[in-house]
C-alpha cells in the first residue's frame, strides 16, 4: 500500500543522502503517520546514527500504552 511505498522511498533517500538529522512532520491523520514513521526510523536499521525529530499538530494518539512510554 501507500505507507509501505513511502517507507521504502524515504529509506532509500536516507541511505542515499546520509543526513545527520531527519524531521518528520504532520497534522491530524498525517501527524499519526508521522509518529509511526518517526518511531520506525529511530528504531530501524535504515541508518543507526541519524537523529530523528517528530513534529505533529492535532494528531491522535497512536500505538498501545506501552508504545507511548518509549
Amino acid at each position: 500500500g501507500p505507507y509501505i511505498q513511502m517507507v521504502s522511498d524515504v529509506a532509500d533517500e536516507i541511505n542515499a543522502r546520509q543526513p545527520a538529522r531527519v524531521t518528520v512532520a504532520g497534522h491530524s491523520l498525517g501527524g499519526a503517520v508521522a509518529n509511526l514513521f518517526g518511531s520506525f526510523i529511530a528504531n530501524s536499521t535504515i541508518r543507526s546514527n541519524v537523529t530523528t525529530d517528530v513534529v505533529t499538530f492535532g494528531a491522535p494518539q497512536v500505538g498501545t500504552p506501552t508504545d507511548r512510554q518509549t
